[in-house]
């Protein structure tokens, strides 16, 4: 069955590299078990609930501020499936206050999801308006889905061993050793039974880590065997660490692009008179110099792909660690580098905590702040003016961002461009789990709209920063 088959017959929706099932609202005998709400929207209520409480707490007060109900109303409102009122005057365990009643929000995912139903009917929803998102734990996703995706992943850490020189035999041997590596996974965490089902390096880090720890203990008599376990997860970890690049089957680059790569990167170490450059800088000029080349990229023209392929294909010649390309093994970091290192390591960083980061290293902080944002703003978006969020982490839809470019584009076609000290159309923007506000503008027009729009900085500071935006001529 092929992908799109199973997207429609599963209503699975992709975001972010992440999968994602629509669950009908209108379910009769639903079972939620081992899952948790992603995305909720219905009207101009859109929500990304932590939990299925919260997504429950959070339509009832949406929905109550609309269309109050009386406390008679409420008090009298009875759950057809459960003896247990909704609403109480007094406290118990595990209630939450609400005006000045107790909702009682001690329930099962199952049951959390009858009550939103419940309601969504209270207050006269439409359940087929509705949309919601759930992500599914492993175990209990359909069979034929995780086949797929399994099968999807050992294609790609096929193609990552590959390039790192081992032949088919020696990958097939790598891959059939996971055989026992997931059960020391399984062992470990009942719940999960696949590496290869993991969707990002982040998640896979963690579990990996234990695994080896666990391996080192149960084969303490065999250290050997403790050794081979970590050296797959180290051959499957470099698949995760360029997942984006090996995952795509469609990209087919010209002979020259690599050693166009190579002399663009030769040029920037002898013109900067440094040991060390980021691919930030690469990327920019590859984009400056050589955009057609960039276009056989296609949908993967980014600094992350950019990376994978430098450092699969230049790797005899020059050195790797994420985002930095070195001249030597041993090249010691600008302080700005050894900064943007430490942020890289994180799914999501704060300035202050990277001063405190520059403070124990006894090392100055950043002195361009705007331009370390807009250095990092293909692996990380600015959500406000302290904290920055990794994009394949960060939440937002096809949907949102399209929504985002048309309010955009409206905007600066009525006024000529968006002018931050003056904006005040964020509350014709599409609602996102972030509070709007212009780092976070700014950053989404940085991270994923920036071929469509022209972005004028000023302000001394980072705290006191402005912009300007305007369309791409």
């Amino acid at each position: 069955m092929t992908f799109d088959e199973l997207k429609d017959k599963y209503k699975i929706h992709v975001i972010n590299g992440h999968h994602y099932y629509e669950y009908a609202l209108d379910t009769e005998t639903p079972v939620l078990t081992d899952t948790t709400p992603f995305y909720f929207e219905c009207d101009n209520i859109k929500l990304y609930p932590t939990g299925w409480t919260n997504l429950v707490f959070d339509v009832l007060k949406i929905l109550d501020s609309l269309n109050p109900k009386t406390k008679e109303e409420l008090l009298s409102y009875e759950l057809w499936w459960s003896k247990q009122k909704l609403f109480s005057e007094t406290k118990n365990s595990n209630h939450r206050m609400y005006r000045d009643l107790y909702i009682n929000l001690n329930h099962t995912a199952t049951h959390s999801f009858m009550m939103l139903v419940n309601i969504l009917e209270f207050y006269d929803v439409d359940l087929k308006s509705c949309l919601l998102l759930i992500s599914r734990h492993h175990v209990c996703e359909p069979k034929e889905v995780k086949e797929y995706y399994h099968n999807e992943a050992v294609k790609g850490f096929k193609k990552a061993l590959k390039s790192i020189g081992l032949d088919v035999f020696k990958a097939n041997h790598i891959i059939n050793n996971f055989e026992t590596i997931n059960g020391l996974l399984h062992e470990i965490s009942p719940g999960f039974t696949d590496f290869f089902l993991f969707e990002d390096e982040f998640a896979f880090f963690n579990y990996k880590t234990k695994t080896i720890e666990y391996a080192q203990t149960k084969y303490i008599t065999s250290p050997k065997s403790a050794g081979a376990i970590e050296k797959c997860l180290n051959y499957l970890d470099s698949y995760f660490a360029d997942k984006e690049f090996f995952d795509n089957n469609d990209l087919k680059l010209s002979e020259d692009f690599i050693p166009i790569l190579s002399k663009e990167i030769q040029y920037l170490f002898d013109s900067l008179k440094t040991t060390t450059i980021s691919i930030d800088k690469l990327y920019s000029r590859m984009m400056l110099l050589h955009y057609d080349k960039m276009k056989e990229l296609g949908t993967s023209s980014n600094r992350n792909v950019l990376f994978s392929i430098a450092k699969l294909g230049l790797r005899r010649t020059y050195y790797f660690s994420k985002p930095f390309i070195s001249l030597s093994k041993e090249t010691a970091l600008s302080k700005e580098q050894m900064i943007k290192e430490y942020a890289y390591s994180k799914d999501s960083f704060t300035l202050s905590e990277l001063k405190q980061h520059a403070k124990k290293l006894n090392i100055t902080f950043l002195t361009n702040i705007q331009q370390f944002a807009e250095d990092i703003a293909d692996d990380y978006v600015s959500i406000n003016e302290d904290k920055f969020v990794r994009k394949s982490s960060f939440i937002i839809t096809d949907s949102d961002l399209e929504k985002i470019k048309d309010e955009i584009d409206f905007y600066i076609n009525s006024f000529s461009n968006i002018d931050s000290e003056t904006y005040k159309g964020f509350s014709s923007l599409p609602t996102l789990v972030y509070p709007w506000n212009k780092y976070l503008l700014l950053g989404i027009i940085n991270s994923f709209l920036r071929e469509h729009y022209a972005v004028e900085n000023s302000g001394s500071t980072y705290s006191a920063l402005n912009f300007k935006v305007t369309l791409v001529k």
